[in-house]
């Protein structure tokens, strides 16, 4: 999606956290969010009327976490389809003419080799939460994602479901890796390819390491024709519970953020009303700079989440047979071309599937171009198919 085709007005102003400010709305400890919401529409609705009258151009409907696994864990007798229907029409009929974003929490899969859940699974989970929201909401947002590939899976599923914009945001460590390893520009590209809208960091960290992250990314997103989200915590939370950054302290990273591109920005754990305000005050009187994109030909990218490679069609390495040491092929071949070439055939996805777990570089793919394709749905990169 080019930038002047994203859907809405720019810049785009979020929320901020929605747990802290139930909490301190008298949400118990421990509670399930979407019960409790259920329970009090009242109390989610001066929430989300508080952010819209501060600033936000849209809030978030209360389903973060509303997959059937995560509610079942939880003991929540409705399905999510039920629980995500009824808490983001909440958010709705609080909206009235301004956007409602879904949002989608990670869903607990475990792919191997840290779990047995596969990608289907995980495209399930989030399908049946989308269902439910879909006629409520403009767009839907992956956010506070540790996996690359469960954040894959959340894309998937809505397209299966909606031709509405969805937008990933990441949480990170200080170096720019979820939980899982993933780094931020791979993954970028890696969930380009199936078609997000929007692309960011939120929790983590405050706004300095959050927007200094995403000013290396920007020059990318540029290229791709994506926006960049930023929707941090107020600074590092204390052991009161409260966060170091003050509300001005906050602010005045907005401008930066606003200079490095970041075209969608709201806060996460911490911020409130008062934050949102600020941010608001700052987009109506600092331009959004646009970005110098840089050189991608992204038809010929292939990447993982860790590292991405061009590949070059006119200086190509041997392909390479599927075997029990492919893994240790394919690092002799990234040493000098960045990715290694793997001849599929047919049958051979879960085969090398089994591979993934040592493969540490991108792959291209020659041989069968069926079953090419099957691979790269479920691959937690971007793949490029060779003709032979």
């Amino acid at each position: 999606m080019k930038k002047d085709k994203f859907p809405f007005s720019l810049p785009l102003v979020l929320d901020g956290a929605t747990g802290t400010e139930l909490i301190k709305a008298g949400m118990p400890a421990g509670a399930n969010v979407q019960a409790f919401v259920l329970d009090n529409p009242d109390v989610i609705k001066k929430i989300q009327t508080d952010y819209y009258n501060a600033g936000s151009d849209a809030v978030y409907a209360c389903t973060f976490g509303a997959t059937p696994r995560i509610l079942e864990e939880n003991g929540v007798l409705l399905s999510s389809r039920e629980i995500c229907m009824l808490v983001s029409k909440i958010s709705r009929q609080c909206a009235k003419d301004r956007l409602v974003g879904g949002s989608l929490a990670p869903c607990g899969a475990m792919f191997y080799p840290m779990g047995d859940d596969t990608f289907d699974f995980a495209v399930g989970e989030y399908t049946e939460a989308v269902q439910g929201m879909e006629h409520y909401v403009d767009f839907f947002t992956a956010e506070t994602c540790i996996s690359a590939l469960e954040a894959k899976a959340c894309v998937m599923a809505v397209k299966k479901v909606s031709e509405k914009p969805v937008f990933v945001t990441l949480t990170v460590d200080k170096n720019g890796r979820t939980l899982c390893g993933d780094e931020v520009v791979p993954t970028l590209l890696m969930l380009a390819s199936v078609g997000i809208s929007g692309f960011g960091l939120n929790c983590s960290f405050g706004p300095d390491i959050i927007i200094g992250l995403l000013e290396k990314a920007a020059p990318y997103a540029e290229a791709l024709g994506i926006q960049l989200i930023a929707k941090p915590n107020a600074g590092l939370p204390s052991e009161d519970g409260t966060f170091d950054l003050t509300v001005d302290e906050f602010a005045s990273y907005i401008p930066r953020a606003l200079d490095c591109g970041i075209g969608i920005l709201g806060g996460c754990c911490g911020t409130d009303k008062e934050h949102i305000r600020r941010i608001r005050q700052c987009v109506d009187t600092h331009p959004l700079k646009q970005i110098k994109a840089c050189e991608l030909d992204f038809e010929n990218t292939v990447c993982n989440t860790r590292s991405y490679a061009l590949v070059d069609r006119d200086n190509m390495p041997t392909s390479l047979e599927i075997s029990d040491y492919l893994y240790e092929d394919i690092e002799d071949q990234a040493e000098k071309y960045g990715y290694g070439l793997v001849k599929i055939e047919k049958g051979q996805t879960d085969a090398l599937n089994q591979q993934l777990a040592y493969i540490n570089a991108p792959i291209a793919l020659c041989g069968d171009r069926e079953e090419a394709e099957k691979f790269a749905y479920s691959y937690g990169g971007k793949t490029v198919f060779i003709e032979e």
